[in-house]
């Protein structure tokens, strides 16, 4: 499996939102629409005409902020909602948070055009082929990663 990691800044600066569309951190009533996603550091719920149509998430890594848990009904799809949930998401962690990241699966095209019109640049493809617990793709990714580091130059 080819997943593409994706990397952006953050900016303190807000999206703009189109008329009629409404961003925030969500309601109580958008989690009878959505699954809250635990433990997720913030959410993001994108509104349309006052229904809940997308929800993303930020959550916490080891290795920084992964945007993701990412959703949009199937009849708000094509409108623009995922690229504004990850700038929005982008520009309330920008504070504390210097980048985020996401990823998508090679073959997922629609949220790959989502991702780029949200302002992130690919960062790379990493290979992972699970056999059981172990992931010789993802030790075979890290090990490059590492030696690419130690490079000079």
């Amino acid at each position: 499996r080819l997943t593409y990691f994706f990397v952006r800044r953050t900016s303190p600066s807000l999206p703009p939102i189109p008329p009629g569309v409404e961003v925030d951190s969500g309601r109580e009533e958008d989690w009878r629409v959505f699954d809250r996603p635990f433990p997720a550091r913030l959410t993001a719920v994108v509104r349309v005409g006052g229904l809940p149509a997308h929800l993303s998430a930020a959550f916490d890594t080891g290795g920084g902020v992964i945007l993701g848990g990412s959703f949009t009904r199937p009849e708000f799809r094509g409108r623009g909602c995922y690229p504004l949930a990850l700038r929005w998401l982008a520009a309330a962690l920008a504070p504390d948070v210097r980048e985020v990241w996401v990823n998508c699966d090679v073959r997922n095209e629609s949220s790959r055009r989502g991702i780029l019109a949200a302002g992130f640049r690919l960062h790379r493809v990493q290979f992972s082929a699970p056999l059981g617990s172990w992931d010789p793709g993802r030790w075979v990714d890290a090990v490059v990663r590492r030696a690419r580091a130690l490079m000079p130059g």
